[in-house]
């Protein structure tokens, strides 16, 4: 994803904390919302100095697998709290506390921070999650994430071709990147996008 299709107060944001790195967030395909990875939000949370109150079980069953507790954090004078849940019918992670936990923080985290619903955590929903795509999937998340910078750089060869030693860099395949390669001769020329390349 384009670090210019995010919303401009989530740049803002991850710029502050030289945070504006590809693999702290992506761009969910089929949803067509934001992610921003646990561990950035966690990140963001002990930079912006949020603290958090013991959280509050709302629901416990240990052999069903589900799991429901209120979490309230603290951002200088602001509050907000959030339920996390999990259960069978939401998460395919074995650990449904920590899961819960997990979900209550971040939104609590992403509300203070005042970008959420610009911005998820990949926590909130299993299929979020870049961890739980298939290797199949997290290829096809990266495509569609540089195939929107490509379609957006107005054929300018340069952005074009940093786009794709982007994807190389975060380890796209080979065939991954015949792909890339592939869509972006239709927004440029294929000899001036090979020559920018090598």
């Amino acid at each position: 994803m384009a670090k210019t299709d995010l919303p401009s107060k989530v740049k803002e944001l991850l710029k502050k904390h030289d945070m504006l790195v590809e693999s702290n967030f992506w761009l969910h395909a089929q949803s067509g919302k934001h992610i921003l990875s646990h561990k950035a939000c966690e990140q963001l949370a002990q930079l912006e100095k949020i603290t958090f109150d013991m959280p509050v079980m709302i629901e416990t069953d240990t052999n069903k697998g589900i799991v429901a507790m209120t979490v309230q954090g603290r951002r200088g004078t602001m509050t907000e709290w959030s339920v996390g849940e999990a259960s069978p019918k939401n998460c395919k992670n074995s650990y449904p506390y920590a899961m819960a936990e997990k979900r209550a923080k971040d939104r609590v985290i992403l509300k203070l921070l005042g970008v959420h619903g610009d911005m998820y955590s990949e926590e909130e929903a299993d299929d979020f999650s870049y961890a739980n795509m298939t290797p199949a999937q997290r290829v096809g998340a990266m495509i569609v994430g540089h195939q929107e910078t490509i379609r957006k750089s107005k054929g300018d060869v340069e952005k074009i071709a940093k786009a794709i030693q982007q994807a190389q860099s975060e380890g796209l395949s080979e065939q991954g990147q015949e792909e890339l390669f592939n869509y972006a001769c239709k927004f440029c020329n294929m000899n001036e996008l090979y020559d920018a390349l090598n």
